[in-house]
Parts: C-alpha cells; sequence; structure tokens
C-alpha cells in the first residue's frame, strides 16, 4: 500500500514527509489546479525533490489543468524541467498535453479530472502510456473493483476525502487479487482519519494499494 498525501506548500511537504507518506503531490506555479495553494517555485521544486528523495518519498507534481494551444509549448517545457530535476512523475488531465509529451521518459499519471469511470477508460489510458490512473472520485468501492477487475497489473488509485462529492469517513477496503483497489482511510474516535503505520492524520491524503 502507497500513502500519498498532498503538499500544497513547501511547509506542507515537510508536515507530510514526517507524518510517514510514501508519495507526495504537490504543484509548481503553473498548470496545477489547485490555484490557491501557495505551490512551489521552480527553484523550491527542485530542492523539494531533493529533500523528499533523501527521505524516500517519492513526488508526482500536477499539470492537470486543460492545456490552451497558445499555452502548450511552456506546459511541455515544464514537463521537461520536471524531468530533468527528477520528479518521479507527473498527473496530468489534458489529452493534448499527454500526446505532446509522450516522448519524455517520465512516468504519467492520469488525474482524476480526466473523470475515468469505467474499464474501457481505464484501458485508454493504458493504451495511451499512462502508468497509473487515479480513478473518478464519484466511484463506490464496488464500482472501483468492477472497474479493476481481471485487469491485471494495472496501477490505480482513487481519491478519497473530496469535500465537493464526499462528506463522510469511510472503512478500509480489501484489496483484489490482482491489480489494485483503494484502501480508504480508518477513521479514529475523535473523526479524523489516522495512518495506522505512524498514528498520524491523514484526512486529506490519498492512498493506492498497488500490485
Amino acid at each position: 500500500m502507497e500513502i500519498l498525501a498532498p503538499a500544497g506548500s513547501p511547509e506542507g511537504l515537510v508536515a507530510a514527509i514526517k507524518g510517514g507518506c510514501d508519495a507526495v503531490y504537490l504543484a509548481g506555479k503553473s498548470f496545477g489546479a489547485r490555484a490557491f495553494a501557495s505551490n512551489f517555485t521552480d527553484q523550491e521544486l527542485e530542492g523539494a525533490i531533493k529533500y523528499a528523495h533523501e527521505h524516500g518519498v517519492k513526488v508526482n507534481v500536477t499539470v492537470n489543468t486543460l492545456i490552451k494551444n497558445s499555452e502548450m509549448e511552456e506546459a511541455v517545457q515544464f514537463v521537461q524541467f520536471l524531468k530533468d530535476i527528477g520528479a518521479d512523475a507527473v498527473i496530468i488531465q489534458d489529452i493534448g498535453l499527454l500526446k505532446a509529451i509522450k516522448d519524455i521518459p517520465i512516468k504519467k499519471h492520469a488525474s482524476t479530472q480526466m473523470a475515468v469511470h469505467s474499464r474501457a477508460g481505464l484501458q485508454w489510458c493504458a493504451d495511451n502510456g499512462m502508468d497509473r490512473v487515479i480513478l473518478a472520485r464519484e466511484l463506490t468501492f464496488d464500482e472501483i473493483a468492477d472497474v479493476i477487475k481481471d485487469l491485471s497489473r494495472r496501477k490505480c488509485s482513487y481519491k478519497v476525502r473530496c469535500a465537493t462529492v464526499n462528506q463522510e469517513d469511510v472503512s478500509s477496503h480489501p484489496s483484489s487479487e490482482e491489480g489494485a483497489v483503494t484502501v480508504a482511510n480508518v477513521p479514529n474516535h475523535a473523526g479524523r482519519n489516522m495512518n495506522p503505520r505512524t498514528g498520524t492524520d491523514t484526512s486529506s491524503a490519498m492512498r493506492t494499494c498497488i500490485a
């Protein structure tokens, strides 16, 4: 199981790593959907990746806005920059960007904003160079299990605790024999979601089970 935590600022990055996450996702100053977060300058991104890797934590960078034609060249250059400074993956939404960066050797994760709801959508992502899919946040656990059923060696994740859709805590869900299925946060008696390994609050974290 991988615990993937958000880091909206350098301070958030340090807190996430100290909290025991296995990976973080964060954004630069451009092309990230979390526009109201502090996010990271290019220089801060380089330092963040170095710091995370020194602590054995992977860094996935969101490039998950829709990219206009006038922005495409800059977005591709940004992905190349991320590869050059050692980012582990980019999380993207725009299919035009996906095609434009196909030759850049960096892992590509499908953002939840791609709204992949089905096995056909998951297969499309696999066929088009995606290494992981963050499934649509509206899916139930049963629906997730159905989407990934009989798909071996797929890497899937599911964003839990999205305030716009789901206000309630959810309990853990067992993984399937093949592929991956999300394990949601386990609420403690105070109503918070706790990392069972470290005892820290992971209310806004994303967890994945990977085959």
